[in-house]
């Protein structure tokens, strides 16, 4: 299936700086040109998302902390690394999960620790040029994210906004998946983990083609299809066979080599703080 602009039953996402974007295209284009090209390597950022039910958020949850990065497979090529667009003329940046700690032989406790932290600093804003990579095939992994502020859905049912999205480079392909399984405080299981099908992502308005010449499009996913109405820390792993996935039914197995970054929606307004003079 090929992405659209909307979900089905979700919302329509927007980048920063494109005034009055249309939904009346799926290739529509009105920035990041260069010289005839959409701009690959620089900044795209997410600017707001539209929900079908009328309501618009600009507000976005990011991560905090990443941490307990697991990771096996080959370490004679290059199989992880984070994608960093970058300003301006700047080309973007690769950051090599076996290169983090000098050696580059093999992925060292250390590789992991680095490399956990240059998840966070990929996840911890609205650009989409800023993602994990995966290369290629045989490779396992996992790590926690921890966000700012708490995940809140704003419905208890399977309702019109969603609160989670995977964006993923090159959706829709057959090794896009990936498993997110939310934790609680003392960082164990809740409800149920879920794999994410790229099968019905979207494209962003315009549509964001990014590092590697490829578009970055999103899944939605209400927090009540994870079993539950707040959370704070999700578990992203390697789908397994036996995982249920969005569709209902179970996911057989199979490598999977996700291009990914996740971002939450905040659908709730934070207290303001009140002053009390003397």
């Amino acid at each position: 299936m090929r992405p659209t602009n909307c979900f089905a039953a979700f919302a329509c996402l927007s980048l920063a700086g494109v005034a009055n974007a249309s939904v009346s295209s799926p290739d529509i284009t009105g920035a990041f040109y260069l010289n005839g090209y959409i701009d690959r390597e620089h900044d795209v950022d997410l600017g707001r998302v539209d929900f079908n039910n009328g309501t618009t958020y600009r507000r976005f949850i990011y991560a905090d902390r990443v941490h307990s990065f697991e990771y096996s497979g080959p370490t004679n090529r290059k199989k992880m690394s984070i994608n960093k667009g970058q300003h301006v003329t700047t080309l973007g940046e690769k950051i090599d999960l076996r290169m983090l700690d000098g050696d580059g032989n093999n992925v060292s406790d250390t590789d992991r620790e680095l490399f956990a932290d240059a998840v966070k600093g990929a996840f911890r804003n609205a650009n989409l040029n800023h993602y994990v990579d995966i290369s290629g095939g045989g490779v396992t992994f996992s790590f926690v994210v921890e966000f700012e502020r708490p995940i809140k859905d704003n419905d208890a049912g399977d309702d019109q906004v969603p609160e989670l999205l995977y964006f993923e480079r090159g959706a829709n392909g057959s090794n896009s998946s990936l498993t997110i399984e939310a934790l609680d405080a003392d960082g164990n299981p809740i409800g149920h983990a879920l794999v994410l099908m790229p099968d019905d992502a979207v494209h962003t308005i315009p549509r964001a083609q990014v590092t590697g010449g490829q578009y970055m499009s999103a899944v939605p996913l209400d927090l009540s299809k994870l079993g539950v109405d707040e959370v704070t820390s999700l578990r992203i792993r390697t789908p397994r066979a036996g995982d249920l996935t969005t569709g209902g039914y179970t996911y057989p197995g199979g490598e999977q080599a996700p291009d990914f970054k996740l971002v939450a929606v905040q659908t709730y307004d934070t207290p303001k703080a009140t002053w009390y003079g003397d």
